[in-house]
């Protein structure tokens, strides 16, 4: 996965979902037929996390800006953590101390314009997406560069790697005649290998499209690629000649469009989902962002209209869930809801949160997380 987000409440579009079967009919059980997730028997104290150590200082080094990328951590060979911060990265050790920054503001090599570390190969190389600079940099061990791949496309808005890195899946919308409107697409470097995504109707138009209709992607064990929407608790798996292989649709949570421009009690800003990883044994793990009931009574008037979160804090506006889903039986397994945002699943096992010093500096908090009583999971209290 990866994904993009900034600390700035009205830089945030967000979005969410819920969507049930019809009265009249009994969902399809099977993933691969597209089924409804069914949420009747989930566990809402199974999901168990254990706090391992904080990320970030209120000064000096180490400061995380809150600028965006920070959403962005990979955990390297050596067990160094790797933060994004626009132009630069922050590395921190095992134990979350801070080792140095690795990259600079620009366009030359090792310069960044908004750097997304999001894969760590097997040779301990850190792969890192730059939207704004179309390439991705490869990062040795030593903080040395390896090599630099240049992409092609528009407003990209998430990257994965398969293959260990050799090939990348990049979402955004495609412009090209060949394969337009398609929002996902497997690529070697510049070389577009194949698109797919959507499912057009035989009246659908496939330039009728929104740029900002996002999609995270994830590797699946199987070595199929998993998409969901951001806008709709919708998963799907894909094979990589783009052949739909399954689809789960997840519950309804009520959003109302919303209009861009001022938020109001009637126009309120969307839940939505904000990431998506696939463990080892193919479950879908499910962060999403969603309104509070009292969000009007936490807000204060805009200086240029409408609402704004007091303090210019989004938790006065939102809370975090993330949801453990087994895709195969299309059962909501387990789901967690707390105040800290979630802002990256790591890897299996490995969570990352946010939460604010008294002076507003961001400071990330990495957690082990497990479903009670699995191999591995934390005991918890």
């Amino acid at each position: 996965m990866s994904k993009s987000v900034t600390y700035h409440w009205s830089a945030i579009p967000l979005t969410l979902l819920i969507a049930c079967a019809p009265e009249d009919s009994a969902p399809p059980a099977s993933f691969a037929e597209g089924c409804v997730l069914n949420t009747a028997n989930a566990c809402v104290d199974c999901l168990v996390l254990e706090h391992d150590f904080r990320i970030g200082s209120v000064a000096g080094p180490g400061f995380i800006s809150g600028r965006g990328g920070e959403d962005q951590i990979v955990r390297d060979g050596s067990g160094n953590y790797w933060l994004g911060q626009r132009e630069h990265m922050n590395v921190y050790g095992p134990g979350g101390e801070f080792i140095r920054t690795v990259g600079r503001e620009g366009e030359g090599p090792m310069e960044f314009q908004y750097a997304y570390p999001f894969h760590a190969d097997a040779a301990g190389n850190v792969h890192v997406w730059d939207p704004l600079n179309l390439r991705v940099t490869i990062i040795s061990p030593d903080f040395a560069l390896v090599d630099e791949k240049p992409l092609s496309g528009r407003q990209i808005n998430d990257m994965i790697a398969i293959d260990d890195g050799s090939l990348y899946v990049m979402q955004t919308w495609s412009s090209d005649p060949a394969s337009l409107g398609q929002p996902l697409h497997v690529v070697d470097a510049r070389e577009v290998l194949v698109s797919f995504g959507a499912e057009y109707g035989p009246a659908d138009d496939p330039s009728d499209f929104d740029p900002l209709d996002l999609r995270f992607a994830a590797a699946a064990p199987d070595g199929s690629i998993l998409a969901a929407h951001r806008e709709e608790y919708r998963i799907e798996a894909w094979s990589r000649d783009g052949r739909l292989l399954g689809s789960l649709t997840g519950p309804d949570l009520e959003n109302t469009p919303f209009e861009r421009g001022m938020v109001t009690p009637e126009n309120p800003l969307p839940n939505h989902l904000s990431d998506m990883h696939i463990d080892a044994s193919g479950r879908a793990w499910v962060s999403l962002w969603l309104r509070r009931a009292d969000w009007v009574e936490n807000s204060e008037e805009d200086p240029e209209g409408g609402l704004m979160p007091v303090d210019m804090d989004l938790l006065n506006w939102f809370q975090s869930r993330i949801d453990l889903v087994d895709l195969e039986t299309c059962t909501l397994l387990a789901s967690h809801e707390q105040d800290p945002f979630f802002l990256d699943f790591i890897e299996d096992g490995l969570v990352a949160d946010v939460e604010f010093s008294s002076e507003g500096a961001p400071l990330v908090n990495v957690k082990r997380i497990g479903l009670r009583g699995e191999a591995g999971a934390p005991r918890g209290p």
